[in-house]
Order: C-alpha cells, then structure tokens, then sequence
C-alpha cells in the first residue's frame, strides 16, 4: 500500500498543470480561482481534468491530506477526511489494487470494468450473434488475448472453456478456419531425426549432437523448441532414453559400404559404438567397435543385440557403467520394453524369426507369441498388455492380447504397415502405402482410431507416449516437428 501525505503550495505547481486547473491568470490574493468551465472547488482550488493524470497527480499532492494510492497511478482510493462526490468522481480508482485500471485506462475483453466508467467489456460487443467455420457462435473474449473478441461456438473458443485454445490434434479447436497451427515448428537446415520421450523431455538428433526439449516435449511449438545438448559426436544413430539415462550408436561405416545391413537371415546391425550415459553425466563407449543393434533402455539398464563371433547375442548392462556387460539371452534380437521387467524379442532359429514374451520378474519364464505361419515378423512393440509387430510382405500389423493369448490382424491395407508404436492400448504405425505416408493409431480395446497426419516421415522419425504423438517430416521448407494429441479413449 502506497499513503502520501504531502502538503505543496499551488504555486509550486505550476508546471505540473496548475495553471490549467485554474483555468487561466491567477487571481488576486484570497479571491476564488477562475476555473475552467464546468469546473467545481474544492478547498478553493479548481478540479483537474479527470482524464489527465499529470494534472490529478498534482491535485492529490495539492490536497494537503493524506490519500491512499495503492497501485501508484495518481487515482486514490481514499483520503483522511471525507472528500464530495464531485472530487472523488475525478480523482477517484475503482480498483486501486491494478494500476491498469483506472479512469484512463484501456477497456480490455476480460471482464473487468479497466476504464472505471461503470460497464464492462463494453467495447467488444459480447454476446452478439457471429459466424465460424464451426458454425453459428456469439461473441466472447478471445481466450489468449483480452484486446481481442473471439466468435465462440461449443466447439471452441470460449472464454468459459479454457480448453477450447487450439490443440494439437487435426480440429478446428478455436475455430478461426486454420488447423493445428500452432502444432509445428520448422527447424535449422540440417540432417536430424529419431526422436524419443524420455519422462518429460522429448530427445532427438540434430546435426551431429543427441539434444533434449525440456518439460512436455515440444509444448505447442509457437517458436523453435530450445534445446539443451545431450552429447555432441559425428554419425549419432538409435537413441534411446529413460528416466535415468540415455543410450545412443555412434556409427563407423568402413568406406563407401552402409553403416547398417539388415541380411534375410537375421535382425538389422550396424557398425558402431554403443554409449550410454546415466545419472552422473558422464558419457561411456560400452562396447568398442562392434556390430550392435539398437538399443532400448528399462529402468537404470540398457539392452541392445550384438553379433560377436558371428553368434547373435541379448545384452544387458548399467547406464551408468557399473557393473560387468551381461549377456541376456541367445539368437534374441530387438528388444523392446513393457511393463515391469517384460521384453519382447525376436528369437533366430535356423535364419527364421519368431516374436517371443520374456518375463523374468514374474517368474514366468519365456513364452512365445504366436503369428501366421510362415509369416516373417518385424521387431516387436511392447506395452503391459499387448505385443504388436509388422508381419509378412507387403507389411500388415499382428497384435497380440498378452491376458488371452489371442492374435489378431490389426488392419487390412494395402501397402506396408511399419514401425509399430505401443502406448498402453494406443498402437501408432506408418502406413507406407500412401503418397505421402500416413500416419495411423487405433485403439486395440476398443477398435476405434484414425490417420494422424500425412508427410515425409520415415520408420524411425516418430514415437508417442501418454496419448502424444510426435514426428519429424521432411518439407521443402526443411525439416519440421509436430506433436499431435490423440483423442480420448472411453
């Protein structure tokens, strides 16, 4: 709270404005002032102008009584002593707790009477009848701009529901005829990709560096997403993340040949190191020059397969490097992650591969998961209650329900179905046989899903967790990232 009490002559005032309060020449000595038209008394001096602060802050400090001005605006609240409704309707605040309110205040949308003239939101029309993309609406205040109207429907854009501010999932949220536009942030010209949510953060490649986007991903991508470098390394591939660290390859081709083959007789391997780095930050090459496949992170361990004296092997180690490497099954490839200690892999015999459960914390042991015969299935996907993976050529999808046993073909379209994300009951896929590809979920409980959004999107260059989709596609303007929300489920 702000209580001034100052005593100043009139005299001293006259370059704040005095003069002009007393409408013109001064008077003789004890003669009243000639004030402007119009104009009251008050202890002998003229009222100043309502609308000129600089002449109200002279008038209260000319009063010779202590006035409350809390918010510092030269309108008062109060002074010790009654002032007339004339004075107090000139130098009065209605709410002398915001200094944006006062009697020359700016009138915003929001509810609040900010020009202390009786009425709110009086310039906006609120109320009035309007037209949206969505349909017939009414004015209200746009909810993310109070200088603004919005024309609401129940379908968005309504000040009573906050929610209606446009979100990232393929609706016309606030109605104003534009899509998810604020749903997709264009990034510096170079070669990135692979991107993965680790807790809150969502990491991915960029021009030679492992970067993470701190708290909720990418939020709503208004500007390019600040980015905090994880690890900086030339040929940065795979990554793969937790809650108590990273994982990544650093590829190695050996001259014009690809870093990475994937033969007929067994899983996808590349040319590489593996490094992990855990909680203490200190980035560590695990396996030297290897041929290694990607990595999957589970709790504070990392697991990956390696071909190592031309037998394939299931291995498992600490991010943050204690500990011996442990080998964790053989002929077991492309692990993937579910629920407690649960993997999904890919078990060789004889250069054919079957999906197979592993659950060792419940003391379970090994189960398979079985597809079509004579169906050839990709690397598995995993959550607490079902097993997805690509199958056959031309791809299709294959889900299992680990509660029943039962499989099931996911759906029937033509062209290959990769790439198989699990979020609980959520399955996302790329369904390569659209020009451009197109990107797919559907809810395995209940059947119910949808297409996602369309664009240069390659197997690797997408992920979702806790009902967030993101991708990164490549444009003509450069590379892009987006992040969807998929709809409720019920």
């Amino acid at each position: 709270m702000r209580r001034s009490t100052i005593f100043v002559s009139l005299a001293l005032l006259a370059g704040c404005g005095a003069e002009d309060m007393l409408g013109g020449d001064s008077t003789d000595a004890g003669a009243p002032p000639d004030c402007r038209p119009g104009a009251d008394l008050f202890r002998d001096e003229c009222l100043p102008r309502r609308d000129d602060p600089a002449q109200v802050c002279a008038y209260v400090a000319a009063l010779g009584m202590a006035c409350f001005d809390d918010d510092g605006d030269c309108y008062v609240r109060d002074c010790d002593g009654a002032l007339p409704l004339a004075v107090r309707d000139v130098v009065g605040d209605c709410d002398d707790t915001r200094a944006d309110v006062s009697p020359v205040g700016r009138e915003l949308c929001d509810g609040a009477d900010n020009d202390c003239d009786g009425d709110e939101d009086e310039d906006f029309e609120i109320g009035a009848p309007c037209e949206t993309t969505c349909g017939e609406g009414k004015y209200e205040c746009a909810v993310d701009d109070p200088t603004q109207r919005a024309c609401s429907t129940e379908a968005g854009q309504s000040a009573a529901d906050p929610e209606a501010i446009e979100l990232c999932n393929t609706i016309d949220d606030d109605c104003d005829g534009e899509v998810d536009e604020r749903c997709r942030v264009d990034l510096d010209p170079a070669e990135r990709g692979a991107p993965r949510v680790c807790g809150t953060a969502l990491v991915f490649v960029e021009a030679g560096a492992l970067v993470s986007v701190p708290d909720g991903g990418v939020g709503t991508l208004e500007t390019r997403p600040a980015v905090t470098t994880v690890v900086e390394g030339p040929a940065l591939a795979s990554p793969a993340c937790g809650d108590a660290g990273f994982a990544w390859l650093v590829l190695e081709p050996e001259g014009d040949a690809p870093a990475c083959v994937e033969p007929a007789d067994g899983p996808r391997r590349c040319r590489a190191h593996l490094w992990t780095r855990g909680a203490d930050g200190v980035p560590r090459d695990r396996t030297g020059l290897a041929a290694v496949g990607a990595p999957v992170v589970a709790g504070d361990a990392v697991f990956w397969h390696a071909i190592d004296g031309g037998r394939l092997r299931l291995r498992r180690a600490r991010l943050d490097g204690a500990g011996a490497i442990e080998e964790a099954g053989e002929n077991h490839s492309d692990p993937a992650v579910g629920g407690g200690d649960d993997l999904a892999v890919r078990e060789w015999s004889g250069g054919v591969p079957e999906v197979l459960l592993r659950k060792p914390g419940a003391g379970m042991g090994e189960r398979d998961l079985d597809g079509p015969e004579g169906q050839r299935p990709g690397p598995p996907a995993l959550s607490a209650d079902w097993a997805v993976w690509s199958l056959g050529r031309p791809a299709t999808l294959w889900a299992v329900d680990l509660a029943t046993g039962d499989g099931f073909q996911v759906v029937d379209l033509p062209g290959d179905q990769l790439a198989p994300r699990l979020d609980g009951s959520r399955v996302v896929w790329l369904d390569a046989g659209t020009r451009p590809p197109t990107l797919r979920e559907l809810d395995l409980a209940t059947g119910v899903g949808g297409e996602v959004a369309r664009g240069d999107v390659s197997p690797d260059d997408f992920t979702v967790r806790d009902g967030v989709v993101f991708w990164i596609a490549r444009e003509a303007a450069g590379d892009a990232v987006y992040r969807h929300v998929l709809p409720p489920v019920f």
